[in-house]
């Protein structure tokens, strides 16, 4: 039987002037959808040890309309719009597959 959940892992680089007010728009947007949206199943932020300004979002959605649905939402738009000009390169976005 075919998986039908998206696992997302989103690499976001940040401009070290901005990281901390970056983390705490990205903390408040995931409670947001913890709680409000049924098909987000779960959403970890995380950052590289190595590299503190590149935060990791792991992110499982229940299917591919829950992660169409997510990015649509009121507080995901606010997000990408409030962290864009405070990254030093594009998010890099990889689509996982479990096994």
């Amino acid at each position: 039987m075919k998986n039908s959940k998206v696992i997302l892992l989103a690499e976001i680089f940040v401009k070290p002037e901005f990281l901390e007010a970056v983390k705490e728009a990205a903390i408040k947007s995931v409670r947001i959808a913890l709680f409000k949206e049924p098909g987000v199943e779960s959403m970890t932020l995380t950052y590289k040890s190595d590299d503190p300004n590149c935060l990791i979002f792991f992110e499982v959605y229940a299917s591919k309309e829950a992660l169409d649905a997510h990015v649509k939402t009121e507080h995901a738009i606010q997000f990408f719009e409030f962290s864009s000009d405070k990254k030093i390169q594009p998010s890099k976005l990889t689509f996982l597959t479990e096994f």
